[in-house]
């Protein structure tokens, strides 16, 4: 599933309106345009975590899954 498609279905603010895609990243950095790559990445992080917000009361972790994923980082 895309991050657009998700965003979509939990209507959550869809991150690429911009004319920035994926593919152009390399693009933009080597045209030393780091702030337009930032804002984009930046997008995508924000509405990947609003769609977690929203699924998460779905999918609960537990006391052992959180503890888990604290030993990861």
């Amino acid at each position: 599933m895309t991050l657009e498609a998700a965003c979509e279905m939990l209507g959550v603010e869809n991150p690429k309106t911009e004319d920035i895609k994926g593919s152009d990243v390399f693009e933009y950095y080597k045209r030393g345009q780091i702030l337009a790559i930032l804002n984009y990445c930046l997008m995508d992080v924000k509405s990947t975590y609003e769609i977690f917000q929203r699924i998460q009361p779905f999918y609960p972790l537990s006391y052992a899954d959180e503890k888990k994923a604290s030993n990861c980082r």
